[in-house]
């Protein structure tokens, strides 16, 4: 599971989740590429990476906010 959080500059914090958004959870995947619009002045945000079974590495990851 993966969940998205934002901290906004009004204090608020808000929680993005790709399940929310129709990608079905547990077909994560290699080179696969996620877009979500965020609403708010982004001041903070925290990914969590929860694996379905253990061991799991993640070897590379890139967060890209414009």
């Amino acid at each position: 599971d993966i969940d998205i959080e934002i901290l906004t500059e009004a204090g608020n914090w808000r929680i993005y989740s790709p399940d929310a958004t129709g990608h079905t959870e547990g077909t994560y995947a290699a080179n696969e590429l996620w877009s979500f619009v965020m609403t708010g002045d982004l001041v903070l945000a925290r990914l969590t990476f929860t694996p379905d079974a253990y061991p799991c590495t993640v070897s590379d990851a890139e967060v890209v906010m414009r």
